[in-house]
């Protein structure tokens, strides 16, 4: 039998958090003298204490006292030094939020938490001893304290959250301890002063921005990191002084962007293991610069880079089994001379406009993202052994052309069904392919990304037919997964047809998603036809469509699936759907309810950001993992229930718009992370107070 746990969390400003209770006249001890002070107990948790420290700036806490609670001395520009009673277990979210003139902190032997957001922004701090027993370091919780110069942490420590050491400019070095096994999202980010780091040796990745713009660390070493598999996108981005890196055997994956533009990086020691390299990994540095071979393949068999002419391209027989990122990618064109940083883009293939036939010979496994974005193949053969496609793999890069001697358009054949383990393709992956006729997939176990054939010939044929055949729906399928739907204009309601098993990304955005003009505005219109415009949104669903229906059978929904669907008011999920993808509803202004279905297992990155008139949503017990950013912009939620055994939680589900959240169902285990999970609601002005709901054991 199971019970609820009630906690009432205040999310108005941090600064300014209410408490509770009486409030009991304290008699402490300081330098000066013998002086009254008053503060709040409840129970064992220490509130409302701004104002309170001695005529030094010292504050003792009472022994017998368990927890700072939130918000505690929150704002409080008088406190200087605070002294924890060894009794003290939890300092709580935002506790000592915002006290600019915190200098020292001394932390009793009993300390278990230190939550998030607890010592943001206190900016005077400058050395830092945590004790044995602490085992998570919330949110944010040193969020730029830029005084801060040295950090001990234990050998006890098990997880550092998303942002708790960002932006500390005066940091200098960090000893991770082996007990660490997770470290979150840009947890030592823009950290310019750090120049040694020792890692975790139990860590599985390096996360997203971890130690981007860490600008004087100049030598990293994974080598004793048996358990690493994975460098996420940005993790070194921009460390302009990092010159070595000695990666772990047993790494698997590099990602986007990882060391791209560490400008002094000369030497990297890559590992057998390494199975994928994603785009502009390690652009912008001297060792990527330096690489001369015509084929430079590294680990088990990725392509890193190829200064191999066009001409005389021949992939076979090397071994590669992976088309490393943007390895062909034609980015000078692609960019037009620059990147999305402003750089000089002369670090692509010098070749790409030349590479128009090519064959990926058997043996290659993964096409990896942009790896040929912007060349000028326009005819292709994939192997049969290949089983992931990347984002942007093939953007723009398989076109048609002309018989020379009869002027008829030729088009050529990508044939994906040939591809029995393909199990992925990526965002914008054939997007643009204008050569692309025919989509024939092996199987409906794939997952398909936002666009991945958008703007295809396939899908210009596709919607051209069924718009001339007069249907008031059409659906484009490829086996049991659906990939393209059309809606004549006046209808309003989709019923997706019964043995659909995959609903692809972006089976519901028609023709062109970036300009919508309805007919009333045509005749007011001089710079362009309304025949032209017409033409480009004739086939968008986004302000027609009010009502889709879909079968017990689909399993899977797409990233971005219902995306931008503008007057969709309502939709029921079956028991069978299993996976949300990214994006999957965002942008969904009307969507007032979602039923969700008994399966489902993972939803995934803003899949219901800004649907702002979203009121509630309950999550099934099957629920195994839940995304970044899930609930950016829903003004109007009110209630969200998580199940119980949900520990799989990204960062910052909510923002400052969901002030109308109200109630919050969540696993005892996510309390630590709470600060992370509610994101910038605590410093959220106007915000409603949140009451979280923490599901605990009732034994009889």
């Amino acid at each position: 039998m199971k019970k609820l746990l009630l906690v009432i969390l205040a999310l108005a400003m941090a600064v300014s958090l209410v408490s509770c209770g009486e409030d009991p006249v304290e008699t402490v001890s300081s330098t000066s003298g013998t002086v009254s002070r008053e503060y709040t107990v409840e129970g064992t948790v220490l509130k409302n204490c701004k104002g309170q420290a001695d005529a030094n700036g010292v504050f003792v806490v009472p022994d017998g006292i368990t927890e700072i609670g939130e918000g505690c001395f929150s704002g409080d520009t008088t406190l200087k030094e605070i002294v924890f009673a060894d009794s003290v277990e939890k300092i709580a979210e935002g506790a000592f939020f915002s006290c600019s003139a915190l200098q020292t902190v001394t932390f009793g032997t009993g300390l278990r938490l230190i939550g998030g957001g607890s010592f943001q922004y206190c900016t005077a701090l400058k050395n830092l001893v945590i004790p044995d027993g602490v085992t998570v370091i919330g949110a944010n919780a040193f969020y730029e304290c830029t005084g801060l110069r040295s950090v001990s942490l234990p050998g006890t420590l098990e997880r550092i959250d998303s942002y708790a050491f960002t932006l500390c400019s005066k940091l200098e070095s960090i000893v991770i301890p082996d007990s660490v096994q997770v470290i979150g999202t840009c947890a030592f980010q823009a950290c310019s002063s750090l120049s040694d780091v020792t890692l975790s040796h139990s860590l599985a990745e390096i996360p997203f921005q971890c130690f981007a713009q860490c600008s004087l660390l100049d030598t990293v070493n994974t080598a004793d990191c048996p358990n690493l598999e994975t460098i996420s996108p940005y993790a070194f981005w921009n460390c302009t002084s990092l010159k070595r890196i000695t990666l772990a055997e047993g790494l698997k994956y590099i990602r986007n962007y990882a060391f791209y533009s560490c400008s002094k990086l000369y030497q990297v020691t890559i590992p057998s293991t390494l199975v994928g390299a994603g785009a502009y990994a390690f652009d912008l540095t001297p060792y990527y610069e330096e690489l001369s071979d015509d084929y430079v393949i590294v680990g088990d068999g990725v392509l890193l880079k190829c200064n191999r002419s066009a001409a005389y391209l021949d992939l076979s027989g090397k071994g590669i089994k992976t088309i490393g990122g943007a390895v062909f990618r034609n980015s000078k064109d692609y960019y037009e001379g620059t990147d999305d940083y402003g750089a000089t883009t002369d670090y692509g293939y010098a070749q790409a406009s030349y590479l128009d036939v090519l064959t990926l010979p058997e043996g290659i496994v993964r096409v990896e993202d942009s790896a040929f974005a912007g060349t000028g193949v326009m005819d292709i053969e994939l192997p049969t052994t290949l089983e992931y496609i990347g984002a942007n793999a093939f953007r723009e890069c398989i076109q048609y052309g002309r018989n020379v001697m009869t002027g008829a358009f030729v088009y050529p054949n990508v044939d994906l069904s040939r591809c029995p383990n393909l199990s992925y393709i990526g965002t914008n992956a054939f997007v643009e392919c204008y050569g692309l006729t025919k989509l024939d997939l092996p199987s409906d176990d794939i997952e398909i990304g936002a666009y991945a054939f958008f703007k295809t010939e396939a899908m210009y044929r596709f919607m051209e037919s069924a718009y001339a055949s007069g249907e008031e729906t059409a659906f484009f399928t490829s086996g049991n997964t659906l990939l393209w739907t059309y809606v004549a204009p006046g209808v309003t309601e989709i019923t997706v047809p019964d043995g659909i098993v995959n609903v692809a990304g972006t089976a519901f955005c028609g023709w062109d998603s970036a300009m919508v003009i309805d007919d009333d505005y045509y005749d007011s219109l001089t710079s362009i036809s309304a025949d032209t415009l017409f033409l480009r949104n004739q086939y968008y669903l986004g302000y027609r469509v009010t009502s889709v229906d879909l079968p017990e059978t689909v399993k899977r929904i797409g990233a971005a699936a219902f995306v931008s669907m503008r007057v969709l008011n309502e939709l029921a999920l079956p028991d069978g759907v299993e996976t949300l993808g990214n994006e999957a509803f965002m942008n969904c202004y009307a969507l007032e309810s979602v039923s969700v279905g008994d399966g489902l297992r993972s939803v995934g990155d803003r899949a219901f950001q800004y649907c702002y008139m979203l009121e509630s949503i309950a999550f099934p017990d099957s629920l195994t993992h839940a995304g970044d950013n899930l609930f950016y912009g829903c003004s109007s939620l009110k209630t969200v229930v998580f199940p119980e055994h949900l520990t799989d939680v990204g960062y910052q589900l909510f923002n400052t718009d969901c002030t109308s959240l109200h109630t919050l169902y969540l696993s005892p285990t996510l309390e630590s992370r709470l600060y992370g999970i509610v994101g910038t609601l605590y410093q959220a002005a106007e915000a409603q107070s949140l009451t979280v709901r923490y599901y605990v054991s009732d034994e009889e």
